[in-house]
């Protein structure tokens, strides 16, 4: 902890005890009302008339203290080091602009930073003041008003009253590309490394309780959107990483309590090369290069705006049973093809597909429509052709009811292949292995020290797609088992839709 004159901190305090303290009673300064409602016409009016311009919601009347300023000195470390992860993640996918656009989007993924989230939509700062799950043990609730210039002011009082500080508050309007959760929420941000700014800058704030279902007034599809960017489907990689990463720090620290009690276990290191060297003729592997016209096109680097590609229009797909694949497959597929070459725009909007069946099978509509939307919104950003979505939707129909042990029994060729991007994402796959086989570049066996033409051994010695599968090919595997199979059984949230995506294909 490290304090300045007058009680000003910029490090942790005992924020428990502090936050105690200060919601003993209620500020002067807060009006408490009767319901949400009231709060929330209140805060609208405030911002009708300029009064205040942004706004926060909270499920309890805490002071404006950020997420890293509530942690111990030990969790404080372990998030500055996950922060660390994060921006060189962020690097490595061509996403880090500048610590502002950085902190931004981890901020919106619940990492733990100096931001504090705040929105111009009174709205927005109502839903989040009625969200109790989490929350039960407050009784009220508040919106927190701001006047930004009134709040700008104030600082610049304190840089002149106190000059040494090692930082000051500051308010961030930002935009981030394809972060839509941002731009759905209307979000800004506040950066606070003070945490008793409150004392010197207190901010005006509508009290009131919430009831139980207070938050079904509100439309939570377009708050937290259902449909992903490029950036926020990338995050579910970093996010899919980090579980690991963590899940593995606890399996070996079991692993080292078990030795200690004598028990004799050896791990076994996963490699990641790209190709293991004593296997391969280098100077031939290295020669098979991608198109760089390829790469350009399917590095899905689009931005769009989420109020462009939001719409609640739905296609709906009518069949009579879930029984009847083969049928409900051809169905599909013909729909498909047909609104994707009439409609010249639709590739541009997140569809709802829904599906209804004579039998009322809940469960499949409702497994239907969440694998159906991944595909769409994964796909439809990608150069693929029309047909070659219309057959991945088709496909869906087929293995809508199908475990992952009775797809892969369904064709003795099957492989299972786990596949990553490089720079945490990773999910596994289907393919059949003659497919892979015949994928894979026609001068292999002058690449490789021994001739074979068993697909385990090779993908085994050359994880690399680009330098053992040639392009085309290999997206035709795509279309054909490696998206279906990684969204129906693939077990992660994470789903690569570009061979250029891919930095290893190997055995999971």
């Amino acid at each position: 902890m490290k304090q300045y004159e007058d009680g000003i901190t910029t490090k942790n305090i005992d924020v428990d005890a502090y936050s105690k303290e200060y919601i003993k009673e209620l500020k002067y300064k807060d009006i408490v009302v009767d319901s949400l409602e009231e709060a929330l016409k209140l805060a609208e009016n405030y911002k009708e008339s300029g009064k205040y311009d942004w706004f926060r919601g909270q499920t309890g009347i805490w002071p404006l203290i950020s997420s890293a300023n509530r942690l111990n000195d030990e969790e404080r470390n372990k998030a500055e080091e996950k922060l660390k992860r994060f921006d060189n993640w962020a690097y490595k996918n061509k996403l880090f602009k500048n610590f502002d656009s950085s902190e931004a989007i981890a901020q919106h993924h619940k990492l733990e930073t100096m931001f504090i989230d705040f929105t111009v939509d009174p709205k927005v700062a109502a839903y989040f003041a009625s969200d109790k799950i989490n929350y039960k043990g407050y009784e009220y609730s508040c919106i927190y008003c701001l006047n930004t210039q009134d709040f700008n002011e104030s600082i610049e009082i304190i840089k002149k009253v106190f000059p040494k500080l090692p930082d000051y508050p500051r308010l961030i309007d930002i935009e981030v590309d394809n972060l839509w959760r941002l731009e759905a929420q209307q979000g800004k941000f506040m950066y606070q490394p003070i945490v008793n700014l409150d004392w010197f800058h207190s901010l005006h704030r509508i009290v009131f309780k919430v009831k139980e279902n207070d938050i079904k007034l509100f439309d939570e599809s377009y708050i937290y959107p259902q449909v992903k960017s490029p950036l926020e489907e990338r995050l579910d990689g970093f996010i899919l990483h980090e579980k690991t990463r963590e899940n593995l720090k606890r399996t070996y620290s079991f692993m080292e309590e078990l030795k200690k009690a004598g028990m004799h276990i050896e791990v076994l290191k996963t490699e990641n090369e790209l190709y293991i060297k004593e296997f391969v003729i280098e100077e031939r592997l290295l020669k098979h290069k991608w198109e760089q016209k390829d790469l350009e096109v399917w590095e899905n680097r689009i931005i769009e705006k989420f109020k462009d590609i939001y719409t609640t229009e739905k296609i709906v797909f009518r069949i009579d049973s879930f029984k009847n694949v083969d049928e409900n497959k051809i169905m599909a597929y013909k729909q498909m093809i047909h609104l994707l070459n009439t409609d010249k725009d639709i590739r541009k909007k997140a569809i709802n597909f829904t599906i209804k069946d004579n039998e009322n099978n809940s469960e499949l509509e409702k497994r239907f429509e969440k694998h159906s939307n991944l595909i769409w919104n994964g796909m439809r950003k990608l150069p693929y052709e029309n047909d070659e979505i219309s057959k991945v939707i088709g496909d869906l129909m087929l293995i809508i009811n199908i475990s992952s042990f009775e797809y892969e029994k369904s064709n003795k060729k099957f492989l299972k292949i786990g596949i990553n991007d490089g720079t945490g994402g990773f999910n596994d796959a289907f393919v059949n292995e003659d497919f892979l086989y015949e994928s894979m570049r026609s001068d292999l066996k002058k690449c490789i020290v021994e001739d074979t033409k068993d697909v385990r051994t090779v993908i085994y010695h050359i994880r690399s797609p680009q330098l053992l599968y040639k392009f085309e090919s290999l997206k035709k595997l795509f279309v054909d088992s490696i998206i279906i199979s990684q969204v129906v059984y693939g077990g992660n949230n994470f789903i690569i839709f570009s061979p250029t995506e891919l930095e290893l294909l190997g055995l999971p």
